[in-house]
């Protein structure tokens, strides 16, 4: 319980019982005592995986609700749309530009953005490679029928832009065909060389 402290008023010689608060003019004037408003603290939220939040839906093209499943340390890794139930990885939503991934204030439009002086000028271009190859990788596959995909098999012959399924990588694109017996293929995390035609 707060202690109260004992004033005088200056005229009327009468005893005031204020609060720590009050300043030593209002205890004179006999003014009633007021308490200062502490506004009760926001705990940021937690996020993790099973947790929902809005992103940019790749397959939907649009901003809609999603669900965590996958975390990179206190970065969103991966979400699934709760609308279509694709799993991609996490895009900020396009209708909330003023915010960031982890909640704080993007620069406003026309001030100039301050880079980590952590990230080399090297790492944010092997960033940005990255980020154009994922992007070419979607474009091609995600939203394609599945009668469009070819099981991979490594007796097949294939041709550049062929799209196949492989049991261990996932979906992905040939890139180019590096000779007889071998191709290049794109898949989501990156491109890896398979054989073709080996029973030719």
């Amino acid at each position: 319980m707060a202690a109260l402290s004992i004033g005088a008023g200056r005229e009327s010689g009468r005893a005031v019982l204020c609060k720590p608060e009050s300043t030593p003019q209002e205890v004179a004037d006999g003014a009633p005592s007021r308490a200062k408003f502490h506004p009760p603290t926001r705990m940021p939220k937690t996020l993790k995986p099973g947790s929902e939040v809005d992103s940019w839906c790749t397959k939907c093209r649009m901003d809609l609700l999603h669900r965590i499943i996958a975390m990179e340390g206190p970065k969103i890794a991966r979400v699934e749309c709760r609308t279509c139930g694709g799993h991609h990885n996490y895009r900020r939503p396009k209708s909330a530009p003023s915010l960031s991934v982890h909640g704080e204030r993007a620069p406003a439009k026309g001030s100039p953005s301050r880079t980590p002086p952590a990230m080399s000028a090297r790492k944010a271009a092997a960033h940005e490679v990255e980020r154009q190859r994922e992007s070419t990788w979607e474009k091609a596959v995600l939203g394609k029928p599945v009668t469009s995909f070819h099981a991979y098999r490594a007796s097949q012959t294939f041709s550049s832009g062929d799209l196949i399924r492989h049991g261990k990588f996932g979906d992905g694109y040939i890139v180019r065909i590096i000779d007889r017996q071998k191709v290049e293929v794109m898949f989501k995390d990156g491109p890896r060389t398979l054989a073709q035609a080996l029973d030719a």
